[in-house]
């Protein structure tokens, strides 16, 4: 069964699906130069599961607040993994938690610590300050790559196949992802781009659908690899009135674009 997805990010191991809407809602994503594969949480050791569980919830959910991708369940191959320990002197009433954060390889690692003296310690409260501690101490330390990665256009298909429509959305495309300055270095039909190994294919597909007085606005994206192996798709709907995407097409496509950005960004450099 495929996962559709309302602005958010889960790590799968096979295909990525994304469903979100065009209009007034924000992505969790940031449209960043780094932290591009994301950050997986381990179980924390010496924790019950049940506090170590509400722990790397908080803690995905801060990463998440602070604009990184990051995830408890699924694990994708080129995530940071953050791992940790707890600690416990009883002597002096102190918790101490240690962290790994590990980048590619076991012996590339970063390491972390927070001491924290509580008297109740199955509190909301407590494990928010720790998931905040630790999570402030990697965003201050990550560091920032400026390598992109090449989406080729293959395919544009959009309903009544409007040749100045589809420029003017492409034109769109090409001016946001270099304005925000994501990691993507985008080629159109008309750049006649080779593709190479690591390179990947871009489609995109712009239906609309009568329904009564209102139109459906539906765009899936999908990216594929080099050899053209599906990798994920972003699916985007949003229900208007009818006629008014003739008249607002280029307000609208700009909204499309913005709001698939995160998403984008994030499966062009999905490694598997």
């Amino acid at each position: 069964m495929k996962k559709y997805l309302l602005i958010s990010i889960l790590f799968f191991s096979g295909c990525f699906d994304y469903h979100s809407p065009f209009e007034e809602e924000k992505s969790s994503l940031i449209i960043s130069q780094h932290k591009l594969y994301g950050i997986y949480i381990e179980d924390i050791i010496g924790m019950p599961e049940e506090q170590s569980n509400k722990l790397k919830k908080i803690i995905t959910k801060t990463f998440m607040d602070n604009n990184i991708i990051a995830s408890f369940k699924n694990i994708n191959k080129n995530s940071l993994i953050l791992k940790g320990t707890l600690v416990n002197y009883k002597q002096k009433r102190e918790t101490i938690f240690l962290w790994k954060l590990i980048k590619e390889k076991p012996e590339n690692l970063s390491r972390y610590k927070n001491n924290n003296v509580f008297t109740n310690k199955n509190t909301n409260e407590y494990l928010n300050d720790i998931a905040r501690d630790i999570t402030n101490q990697i965003i201050s330390d990550l560091t920032y790559t400026k390598e992109k990665k090449n989406l080729i256009i293959r395919n544009t298909n959009l309903h009544e196949n409007n040749k100045k429509n589809i420029s003017s959305f492409l034109d769109s495309l090409k001016l946001q992802i270099n304005s925000n300055n994501i990691n993507i270095e985008l080629y159109t039909p008309d750049d006649l781009k080779l593709i190479k190994y690591d390179d990947r294919i871009l489609d995109i597909n712009i239906s609309k659908m009568i329904e009564e007085d209102k139109e459906r606005i539906v765009v899936l994206w999908t990216i594929s690899d080099y050899k053209g192996n599906k990798i994920g798709n972003i699916k985007q709907s949003k229900l208007l009135e009818k006629g008014l995407s003739k008249k607002l097409w280029k307000q609208i496509n700009e909204k499309i674009i913005e709001m698939a950005l995160p998403e984008l960004n994030y499966l062009t450099w999905v490694d598997y």
